[in-house]
């Protein structure tokens, strides 16, 4: 069978990241309980098999059931015990919710004549995760599907946590973090408040159905910001995918010196950031939280001190040179500052395809999750950005690599346009009165 685009876009990427890691993970052969064949058989498997092993139909087919014998082939047990874990707790409170919507219905005494249709899963058990669950779905988006064990494990303690795509609640209990909140998304809006939720679908503009890029960045290659400037969507954002592209920040440092986020794309799960740490300039490249590369003045720069700036203006760049053609190749990056080289690193891989889905491009501060654990957010900028500018080279991509990006893009542009016409067909603004609750039409998901 012929790979889907996706997946052979991101092969080579794929096969060298974890080529040590394979070769350092432990070679655990996959494990059987129960008798074969009976509904209680279980296959333990070591996270490196993907599709799962084959199992030869060892049951009998005649025309009558009598005459047959049944047969079911070992259900898979994740190689981790956390990830089931932290699902159970998502369904356990899940459930809680769902009870508390029912007993306001309840409540206003209409549960008799209310009809209700309980629907769970797809982002709760997305096919991202595969069969052996992953920390980060972006992976998934990138080509990545089978992630060994050793990298797995690695996450373990923080599985379920804010800093794994699969996350619990560790208090259902704790007061609520916020008081208002705005959400948008595929063009459907919601404001929560105070326990109340009111959603609408607004009318579909005549732009919505086209499949290729705006005219706002279509063709661009570069990019000039001033000031702080943040919540800009990714794909409204300079792309620095599988090309060459150079970041020029010039800003001006206080008396007292500087420190915070100039310009980031992305976070926790994959991105990258160009910032200032006790004055010094930093550049980070997250992998998909595969493994993150840092460019800073110091030892193996030729700063090797790594100073602070000093007050006054300079001029900051990031320059990368990528080596193409073809998805997801490496390169060498150099950062400087007033033209004299800080640090000069080469990487073998960079993000093929998706840098992020859930994070935006900021200047001046970061408003999402940190690209390293190094910073916390929001890291605003104590100094000033004069002019920022990314100028980008052209795609290193062939034709058929473009051909294959874009039947992938194609796919989940109308994938995301129906549901949203689906969801258009339901949309009314709707509003529960009783006790605090937050009750509305979901939304469509993204993947």
């Amino acid at each position: 069978m012929e790979p889907k685009p996706i997946a052979k876009l991101a092969t080579g990427l794929a096969a060298g990241l974890f080529t040590v890691l394979l070769a350092t993970a432990p070679a655990g052969a996959q494990q059987v309980t129960g008798v074969p064949g009976s509904p209680s058989a279980t296959t333990t498997i070591d996270g490196k098999q993907l599709p799962p092993p084959h199992t030869k139909f060892g049951g009998v087919i005649n025309e009558t059931y009598q005459n047959s014998k049944p047969y079911w082939p070992p259900r898979v047990v994740p190689p981790i015990a956390r990830e089931p874990e932290v699902f159970a707790g998502y369904t356990a409170y899940t459930d809680h919710e769902i009870g508390r919507v029912i007993q306001e219905v309840q409540d206003e005494g209409k549960l008799d004549n209310t009809l209700i249709i309980y629907i769970v899963g797809d982002n709760g058990t997305s096919a991202e995760g595969t069969l052996y669950g992953t920390y980060n779905q972006l992976t998934a988006y990138n080509g990545i599907l089978k992630a060994p064990e050793a990298l797995q494990l690695l996450h373990y303690e923080e599985w379920g946590s804010e800093k794994t795509y699969p996350h619990d609640k560790a208090n259902a209990n704790a007061p609520s973090k916020r008081d208002t909140q705005y959400f948008e998304m595929v063009g459907n809006r919601g404001i929560y408040h105070d326990g109340w939720m009111a959603n609408t679908t607004p009318p579909s503009p005549s732009w919505e159905l086209g499949t290729g890029k705006l005219a706002a960045v279509a063709g661009r290659t570069v990019f000039t910001y001033t000031g702080e400037n943040a919540g800009i969507p990714p794909g409204n954002a300079p792309s620095i995918l599988d090309k060459d592209y150079t970041i020029t920040a010039d800003v001006t440092i206080p008396k007292e010196g500087a420190e915070g986020m100039i310009v980031t794309l992305g976070g926790r799960f994959g991105g990258y950031a160009l910032y200032l740490q006790r004055g010094k300039p930093v550049f980070v490249y997250n992998l998909l939280d595969l493994e993150r590369f840092r460019w800073e003045g110091g030892v193996g720069g030729e700063d090797w001190l790594g100073s602070s700036l000093k007050a006054g203006k300079h001029t900051i760049v990031f320059d990368f040179k990528y080596d193409g053609p073809g998805p997801g190749k490496g390169g060498t990056g150099v950062l400087s500052v007033d033209g004299r080289e800080l640090a000069r690193k080469t990487i073998e891989h960079t993000i093929p395809l998706l840098m992020t889905a859930d994070e935006t491009f900021d200047i001046g501060i970061d408003l999402r999750s940190p690209v390293v654990d190094s910073y916390q957010v929001p890291f605003r900028f104590n100094g000033t950005i004069n002019k920022l500018t990314f100028k980008l080279g052209p795609e290193q991509l062939t034709a058929q690599d473009k051909e294959q990006q874009e039947n992938w893009r194609r796919t989940e542009t109308n994938r995301e346009a129906r549901e949203a016409r689906e969801a258009r067909a339901h949309g009314k603004a709707r509003v529960l009165r009783g006790r605090p609750v937050s009750i509305g039409r979901p939304l469509p998901a993204l993947h």
